[in-house]
């Protein structure tokens, strides 16, 4: 197997009735390493700026990690339901794909949500 955040080679494979099962996604977290520090040079610009002194390196990559994960565990798995199942509206509620709904609960209640919203509010 290959490391956290190495795309994974040759990882389709057929389904018993014939298909393709989905690639396993992970997240190339050491290319948005490197574009967040030494392209878009990210520290300089967070201390630049008043609403984000605070936050340090350090910070964005456990962001980063923890995005990641999120990606790779409750995202993917959920790609293939949300591309064989369409949402659908039926006399006034709208029902998603199968894991869509236990995974934006997750998300939530994670605080992803909430991430970019101002510190005086949680």
């Amino acid at each position: 197997t290959q490391g956290h955040g190495q795309p994974l080679r040759n990882a389709a494979a057929r389904d018993p009735v014939g298909g393709f099962i989905m690639t396993a996604y992970r997240a190339p977290l050491t290319d948005m390493h490197f574009l967040l520090t030494e392209v878009f040079k990210a520290n300089a610009v967070f201390a630049a700026m008043p609403g984000t002194v605070e936050v340090s390196a350090d910070l964005v990559s456990a962001i980063l990690d923890e995005a990641g994960k999120i990606s790779e565990h409750l995202l993917s798995p959920i790609n293939q339901s949300g591309d064989q199942q369409a949402c659908q509206w039926n006399e006034g509620f709208v029902t998603t794909p199968t894991g869509f709904k236990d995974a934006y609960k997750a998300y939530a209640e994670g605080g992803w949500a909430g991430l970019t919203g101002h510190v005086d509010f949680g």
